[in-house]
């Protein structure tokens, strides 16, 4: 990218930032991203989750759109809600195959088996759980709806 904006790489880190920011300044997006494009950089104008998700890959010509981007609908979220989330393997390589991970435990998931590790009793944790002093997930208030 450095050299599509004709900015020396040598410089120190501090210096570079402000090179490019001067580069770039007062440019329009979409002329910085026909010019990166041009000289071979994958440039893209950063748009909001809710409008990608909505854009159809059909284009108003016939042809499709190429889609780099992978969506997931988490409906177990640890928030308690559905939530669409960008996929853990976004970007899709020209000539792999794109293996995606099992998703992590939800946090808290583990309670109980580390309050029995710390000593508590089973009596003890139902009543942390029956005072709401601890949960095995996160509360429905952490994310919106």
């Amino acid at each position: 990218m450095t050299s599509a904006l004709g900015v020396d790489v040598t410089l120190e880190d501090s210096h570079l930032e402000q090179t490019i920011e001067r580069a770039i300044a007062g440019e329009r997006v979409d002329a910085l991203v026909a010019r990166l494009r041009t000289r071979g950089v994958a440039a893209q104008r950063l748009e909001s989750v809710e409008r990608v998700c909505a854009r159809s890959t059909a284009m108003g010509d016939g042809t499709q759109e190429t889609m780099t981007l992978v969506f997931e609908r988490d409906e177990h979220h640890p928030s308690g809600h559905p939530v669409e989330l960008i996929g853990r393997c976004a970007v899709r390589c020209a000539r792999a195959g794109i293996t995606s991970s099992t998703a992590p435990p939800n946090p808290a998931a583990d309670t109980r088996s580390v309050l029995a590790e710390l000593g508590y009793s089973e009596q003890t944790v139902r009543d942390m759980f029956d005072s709401q002093e601890v949960s095995e997930s996160w509360a429905t208030e952490y994310l919106p709806p």
